[in-house]
Order: structure tokens, then C-alpha cells, then sequence
């Protein structure tokens, strides 16, 4: 019997520039708030060491309704680092940002490749 690859989750954090924070979240782990909130605070911390020049206060962000994104302890987290959620309406039928810039281009960049654990 040949057991499948487990999976991983890749949670990929960007701006205007590019690739701010990769994080990959492996097999039997979930993202809940505080893993979230601590996800922003690197997040933050790769804005001001890859965007020197660039203000890490005031920064809008845009993410999914998920209950991570939307928890009391991720609004408090974002009002500390002066960051703005911008609203996204739930089931919107808009394509999503992610789905149109980011994984067209991933798709073909990793179609047919084989990956070992």
C-alpha cells in the first residue's frame, strides 16, 4: 500500500512589490486566531526589513472573512499595529485578488513538478 504525501499549507503574504512571508502550516495543524495574529507580527516585521522607506503603520490589508481574520483578538491585534482590514463581502462572486495575481502564475510555474517531504 502506498501512503498519499501529506499535505501542506502554504500561507503567502504579499504586497505591491512582491512576496512579503511565506509561512507553511504542516499536516494536523490549523490556523486559529493567535497563530494568525503572531503570522501578522512577522508579517510586520518582514515589512520593515524588506519595504525600508515604507510606512508599516496605516497599511490596509485584505483578507478573507475566515473566523481567524475576524476574531476580537485579531481586530485588537490590527488597531496595536495601526493596519486596516479592508472589508470583503462574504461570498462575493468577485474574483479574489489572490486568485487572479497569485496562483494562475504558481499553477504554471509548478504544473507537473514533484515534490519530496
Amino acid at each position: 500500500m502506498r501512503l498519499s504525501a501529506s499535505k501542506v499549507m502554504a500561507i503567502v503574504f504579499w504586497d505591491f512589490k512582491g512576496v512579503l512571508l511565506v509561512d507553511f502550516l504542516h499536516a494536523r495543524r490549523t490556523v486559529n486566531a493567535a497563530y494568525y495574529c503572531d503570522l501578522l507580527e512577522k508579517v510586520r516585521a518582514a515589512c520593515g526589513s524588506k519595504r525600508r522607506g515604507f510606512p508599516i503603520r496605516d497599511v490596509p490589508l485584505l483578507h478573507d472573512n475566515a473566523r481567524p481574520h475576524s476574531t476580537a483578538l485579531t481586530q485588537k491585534t490590527l488597531a496595536q499595529m495601526y493596519w486596516t482590514a479592508l472589508e470583503h463581502l462574504p461570498y462575493s462572486p468577485d474574483l479574489s485578488p489572490c486568485n487572479y495575481h497569485m496562483f494562475g502564475p504558481l499553477k504554471e510555474k509548478l504544473g507537473g513538478a514533484a515534490f519530496r517531504r
